[in-house]
């Protein structure tokens, strides 16, 4: 039975390798580089996806995030990673969100990609002008796409977090 888990985690990561520096290093856990083509393919992720409605109008959003740098770190085993990641999708009209960077981490939430520190995941951390503005981390106050749009737009700063 181990060997029917490591052939599929070898076919996930095979199947990933041409879409970011990512691996699989156990089951359903990715580290590294990742795209949201490589963590849809993990178990849980393309189901908690189909069940979120999706902006009709992401324009403006997208807009906004043309503003700022947008990196993601999250762990594709993580519930919360699943949960507020999907909804990120969902009101930015989509997975194929330009300009935005993954980074899978393992349980450790550790990664080679990853340069600044992190205690929790999901971490949606906002720079404008290579400079942090804030984060969003594990769980949104307002949800996701307000909390991500205050850090955007300047009413908020720091980390914003309902279970920190």
């Amino acid at each position: 039975m181990r060997w029917i888990g490591a052939l599929v985690g070898l076919a996930l990561c095979v199947g990933c390798a041409g879409e970011g520096q990512v691996r699989m290093v156990e089951r359903s856990v990715l580290v590294g580089k990742a795209t949201p083509g490589a963590i849809m393919k993990v178990s849980g992720w393309r189901s908690a996806m189909d069940a979120v409605e999706v902006s009709a109008d992401p324009g403006p959003v997208r807009d906004k995030l043309k503003e700022v740098e947008l990196t993601v770190v999250l762990g594709t085993w993580c519930p919360d990673s699943v949960r507020e990641v999907t909804a990120f999708w969902g009101w930015a009209g989509g997975a194929d969100v330009p300009g935005v960077r993954y980074i899978a981490v393992d349980r450790r939430k550790e990664a080679f990609e990853l340069k600044e520190p992190v205690v929790a995941v999901p971490t949606f951390i906002v720079r404008r002008d290579g400079e942090e503005v804030g984060r969003v981390v594990e769980q949104a106050v307002n949800g996701i796409g307000p909390d991500l749009l205050s850090l955007i737009e300047g009413s908020a700063s720091g980390t914003i977090s309902a279970t920190r």
